[in-house]
């Protein structure tokens, strides 16, 4: 039974004037209130109450209908009101000596929940608990004239905007409100010549309406308030005198300074409140994180979820502003472990793919030193061809990802396995070519192969390059950049090049059929196109020559002559330009790419101490053949230029 003393029979009483004067200030505030419970009108005090059938079919949420219990309590079990009953019962001086403790925040969660509370609270004699509660926050500015305890409090604490409700930490200080800043760009004006045109002169020249200073869209700008303006200037048409005219400015100007200079302490109070609010919420989300890791490491999974930071920590489950509780942790567990178990199987596929990728390039770098130095005369298998045999591509991709395996591992793999790779290889790739050309002549054998007569051209390319063995083994169309094994798919022999070949060793006197592509270099014929002769009258007049490179993929219908030249030869000889720099011709000794001219031929054979460079006379490409050879990788067209020859002309 509920204790019902004399002293308490005498607060209740006490009260009643306290209510009312709490209700009248709730309303200036802006807070929602209804009528006490203890002003009940005679007719309802005289009307008995109902006794609460106890029906079991009566469910709960039709019991707290009954009660009118918020729609969101509803279906809460357990009595309702004990706050209420609380306050009524304890003695009032204790009431009060609690409310001394506690913030201007929290006395505004009070107010906000019992009405009795919110009457002892919004009353002006409680004006000196406000004020005990704000001297319990530390560096909070004083209270301005302009505003009530209550309304100050709400100022500083309620966090949500007053225009569309929804939370934002931005305070208009100058206007006495909170303000998102889609609201603030909306609903307030810029304070610039326009709005300060629509005010009287005075208020121009004196400067008295407050102006805020917000940033939209990372810019800072100045808004104003059409209503304090119109308010000022009612009260300015109001007065009657100059005299109090100039008061009233004066006054205003004043009101204003003392504004700014209590906005500014606000500022500064607010940016330290939502710093430490930062803080607390980074140190609380840190707690909360290494909770869950121990809790983590009990399961066997704390080490993904280090490994994977990013997914750990900016998980939502994770990253909450709150303590872990063992129901929490109940709550998270089964889907963190599940979001964890699905990043660990992404990230060792994706491990796997960059050490793969990682082995490759290694392999690639080892592979072109080694392909670089090779005798380019003879067929060299791409990388795509090593990496798809069974070795290379078990190594690469089945070993264990922390096996070191670096650059001088692969190097000495490839030298023990390039080997007798390409004596497998080879003879496999040759025999196809032979394939190709038997479908022109049947009799060829393997033999023919480097040939002067077997000519092949791509048929993938639009200019049908025009190539020999070994040039189709370096050519991109049948491995695409050598990332891929070769293939001789876009190969086919040229019946036409073969028979310009066959034409120019005979003029020659050479052999067709013995004649080898490295013979006929050496021989190295002078041509000449007789169909595309010119007067001297043109620009371009003359005959023009080439050496058989260029007469091969010169236009097959033309006429050609054949070192017949007689003793015009020497003057055309003095019209050919030397080799060029877009030719490319490699040393016999290291197969490296040389330059094109002798002396730096002979510089470069002086790195070569078998070699007595002083025995070497010559001062032409051409007469210390026996050091270089042209390039298989280089294509025909681009081996020698054709000229005009002027004096030749008859």
């Amino acid at each position: 039974m509920a204790r019902r003393s004399l002293r308490i029979r005498q607060r209740a009483d006490a009260l009643g004037d306290l209510s009312l004067q709490g209700a009248k200030i709730s309303a200036h505030v802006g807070f929602n209130d209804t009528r006490n419970s203890d002003e009940r009108t005679e007719e309802e005090k005289e009307r008995p109450l109902k006794r609460t059938k106890k029906n079991f079919q009566h469910s709960v949420e039709s019991s707290a209908k009954a009660k009118g219990v918020p729609k969101q309590f509803r279906r809460i079990r357990g009595k309702f009101g004990l706050l209420e009953r609380l306050t009524k019962d304890v003695p009032l001086e204790i009431v009060l000596e609690i409310f001394c403790y506690l913030n201007p925040h929290e006395l505004l969660r009070l107010a906000q929940t019992v009405k009795f509370i919110r009457s002892i609270l919004m009353c002006k004699s409680s004006a000196s608990i406000w004020r005990i509660a704000r001297g319990n926050v530390g560096d909070l500015p004083p209270l301005p004239e302009d505003l009530s305890e209550p309304q100050y409090a709400h100022l500083l604490y309620e966090p949500f905007c007053q225009i569309c409700n929804r939370e934002c930490d931005n305070v208009l200080w100058m206007f006495r409100m909170r303000c998102c800043e889609s609201c603030a760009e909306s609903t307030f004006p810029l304070y610039d010549k326009k709005f300060l045109a629509r005010q009287p002169p005075e208020f121009r020249k004196h400067r008295i309406l407050p102006r805020q200073s917000v940033r939209l869209n990372g810019w800072p700008i100045s808004i104003g308030n059409d209503e304090i303006a119109a308010r000022f200037k009612a009260e300015f048409q109001h007065l009657q005198t100059p005299e109090e005219q100039n008061t009233w400015i004066a006054s205003k100007k004043h009101e204003l300074q003392v504004k700014e200079e209590h906005a500014h302490l606000c500022t500064l109070w607010q940016t330290a409140r939502l710093d430490k609010r930062e803080k607390e919420q980074e140190n609380l989300l840190e707690r909360r994180k290494d909770a869950i890791l121990i809790r983590l490491a009990e399961i066997g999974w704390r080490e993904e979820a280090e490994i994977s930071s990013y997914v750990f920590s900016d998980y939502g489950l994770v990253r909450q502003p709150q303590e872990l509780t063992d129901s929490g942790w109940n709550r998270i567990k089964d889907k963190l472990v599940k979001r964890l178990s699905d990043h660990k199987a992404r990230r060792l596929v994706e491990e796997q793919r960059q050490a793969i990728n990682l082995r490759r390039s290694l392999l690639e770098k080892e592979y072109n030193e080694i392909y670089s130095a090779s005798d380019h005369r003879e067929p060299f298998p791409s990388l795509g061809d090593i990496l798809s045999d069974e070795p290379f591509e078990t190594l690469i991709s089945d070993s264990p990802l922390d096996e070191n395996m670096n650059g001088q591992f692969f190097r000495e793999k490839l030298l023990e396995y390039l080997p007798s790779f390409i004596e497998k290889w080879k003879p496999v790739k040759m025999q196809e070519l032979v394939e190709i050309m038997r479908k022109s002549i049947p009799e060829v054998t393997l033999s023919d192969l480097p040939l002067a007569t077997s000519i092949f051209r791509c048929a993938e390319c639009p200019s049908n390059i025009k190539m020999h063995y070994p040039q189709m083994f370096y050519h991109r169309c049948c491995f695409r950049d050598r990332s891929r094994p070769w293939s001789s798919h876009p190969i086919v022999f040229d019946e036409s090049g073969s028979q310009a070949v066959r034409t120019i060793l005979q003029a020659c006197a050479l052999n067709p059929s013995t004649t080898t592509i490295q013979k006929l270099h050496s021989v190295d014929p002078l041509i000449e196109c007789t169909t595309c002769h010119l007067s001297s009258a043109s620009h371009y007049g003359g005959r023009l020559f080439m050496r058989w490179p260029h007469a091969l993929v010169h236009s097959s219908d033309h006429n050609f002559s054949v070192n017949s030249f007689g003793e015009l030869t020497e003057k055309i000889f003095a019209c050919e330009p030397p080799i060029g720099y877009g030719n490319r011709i490699c040393c016999v000794h290291c197969h490296e790419e040389l330059p094109h001219r002798a002396p730096d031929l002979r510089a470069h054979l002086l790195e070569h101490s078998e070699i007595d460079v002083k025995k070497i006379k010559g001062t032409k490409l051409e007469e210390i053949q026996e050091h270089w050879y042209w390039d298989p990788r280089c294509a025909l067209r681009f081996l020698r230029q054709s000229f005009r020859c002027r004096e030749a002309l008859i």
